[in-house]
């Protein structure tokens, strides 16, 4: 049996992917690694890493406002408009 996967490694992979499909536009793929990540951080009492997330997690709604207004993870679309 394998050992349990490492949460530090697997947060990085995790934001790799992220990093990977947002440069490439799939947006709703990058939110979902994202939120990966964000599970491994909290599972691992990670605060520097869910600081991480979060500010990720802010420079893509900032990116996809600016850039894809309706797309539907924009602020505008969310937030019913």
């Amino acid at each position: 049996m394998d050992p349990p996967p490492n949460l530090a490694d697997t947060y990085d992979l995790f934001l790799t992917m992220n990093r990977s499909m947002f440069d490439a536009g799939y947006f709703e793929v990058a939110y979902h690694a994202l939120m990966a990540a964000l599970h491994c951080a909290e599972d691992a009492g990670d605060t520097y890493q869910l600081g991480e997330v979060a500010g990720l997690a802010r420079l893509h709604s900032d990116a996809i406002d600016a850039f894809e207004p309706p797309h539907k993870l924009s602020t505008k679309r969310t937030h019913g408009g």
